[in-house]
Order: C-alpha cells, then structure tokens, then sequence
C-alpha cells in the first residue's frame, strides 16, 4: 500500500495572470485520519461479523474502507486543472 499524499499544491490564477500558488500541508490531518478510520475499521469487522452471523448476502464493509485507504494512498501523484474563460485552478497531489 503507498502511503497517502503529503503535499498539495493550489494554483489560481485569473485571466492571463501568473495567479497565486498556496501550498496545503495534507500530512498534518493523517492522525486524524488514521484514528477515524481505525475505529470505522474495527466498527466494521465487527458489523461484518454479525451480519455474516445473520445470513445477510453483503458483509463486506472492512473490504469496502481498507479499498478507501487503497485509493487514497493511489492519489499521491494526481493533478487536477480546470479552466475556464476566466480562471484557471490547477490542483497537484504529491
């Protein structure tokens, strides 16, 4: 697994002009994030657990939250530019 983005780089800029660049330190919400998603990982072991218990046909939720952190981690790298008649947003995950 890759490990998620640590950087993102934000670059507005209006009509022809060079725009402003602001650069957003992701690595500062992983701990968050990380306990987040550790309690809804163990929350859903455990609702998996009783709905497989139960006969439901769907038990997959863990599957479904580690394949989140699978996709954020395939994030890093990204970039995202917009632009329009008279803007322009530019957006780089790294």
């Amino acid at each position: 697994m890759k490990l998620p983005p640590a950087l993102s780089k934000v670059r507005l800029a209006k009509g022809g002009e060079k725009g402003l660049h602001i650069w957003l330190p992701v690595f500062l919400v992983w701990p968050l994030l990380l306990v987040v998603g550790g309690v809804l990982l163990a929350l859903a072991l455990v609702v998996d657990g009783v709905l497989m218990l139960m006969g439901s046909a769907y038990h997959h939720y863990s599957r479904l939250i580690l394949g989140v952190f699978g996709a954020v981690g395939e994030a890093r790298g990204m970039s995202v530019a917009i632009y329009g008649p008279q803007r322009a947003i530019h957006i780089e995950l790294r």
